[in-house]
């Protein structure tokens, strides 16, 4: 079975109930729109990557954003936001998509949201890298990106977590995936007990060194990066903890030109 076929089988099945009926705003999330999006025009075209049942976009409507899409890659996900829109009568467009292959043409989106580990659910280092390739490709030149990953540094005793798991990874034949990639531990908010007899997605843990170099990498400048103890205390001098949250913009093309003429 295919990475894909493990993700979707994953929301579809195992977990579906967390995602699919899931409401409201974390407080990290609500700080993180209070901030970032706080000056953005009601009519921006918003895409939010991996909208599972519809909760961050539901949210962006009722703080009257009026041009919202959501994508994830589980067909019973869309579905269910799909029932719950025409059910609250919400103008909001979902569609079936991969995030590391999307299905819009260049400049279509103001703001891409990827919160939660959307990023951090694909499992190779070449599919995160095409994923924020792809968000680069579909937002606007000065076009803003709202994301968040796992943070390996805000993960407590993590050594010790991943030497634990690294024989059950060799005995099942998934050693290639890193010490940084972690199985999901809870699923359907039980002990994921299964991990030890079948294949399961893994998430992907980021370093803050490699999470920046990630968005440099795509060509994103950074404006902003908090972990979610610090949006949960309002606290300005860094420290890590829950996820990594970052506001990135799409460069320009003048602005690309001028860093690269600096160069010269």
């Amino acid at each position: 079975m295919n990475t894909n076929e493990i993700i979707k089988r994953l929301y579809n099945e195992q977990d579906y109930h967390t995602w699919a009926e899931s409401t409201g705003l974390s407080v990290a999330e609500a700080t993180v729109f209070d901030r970032h999006l706080a000056g953005t025009a009601r009519d921006a075209r918003i895409l939010d990557v991996g909208t599972g049942g519809g909760r961050l976009a539901f949210e962006l409507q009722t703080r009257g954003f009026s041009r919202i899409t959501g994508i994830d890659l589980s067909e019973r996900m869309i579905d269910a936001a799909r029932e719950r829109a025409q059910r609250e009568r919400a103008d909001v467009r979902f569609e079936v998509q991969d995030a590391a292959d999307l299905h819009f043409p260049d400049g279509s989106f103001e703001v891409v949201l990827a919160l939660q580990q959307l990023l951090s659910i694909l499992d190779t280092p070449e599919r995160r890298a095409q994923a924020l390739r792809e968000m680069h490709r579909v937002l606007a030149p000065g076009g803003l990106l709202v994301l968040s990953v796992l943070s390996w540094e805000g993960r407590p005793i993590n050594p010790w977590i991943s030497a634990a798991i690294a024989p059950f990874k060799w005995l099942k034949g998934e050693g290639r995936f890193g010490r940084h990639c972690l199985p999901i531990f809870r699923m359907g908010g039980k002990p994921n007990v299964r991990y030890l007899i079948e294949s399961q997605a893994y998430v992907y843990y980021f370093t803050k060194e490699r999470f920046e170099r990630a968005l440099g990498e795509a060509r994103f400048d950074l404006l902003a990066l908090d972990s979610s103890r610090m949006l949960e205390a309002s606290a300005d001098d860094f420290s890590h903890g829950g996820y990594l949250h970052a506001l990135a913009r799409r460069m320009s093309f003048l602005a690309g030109f001028s860093e690269f003429a600096a160069l010269l």
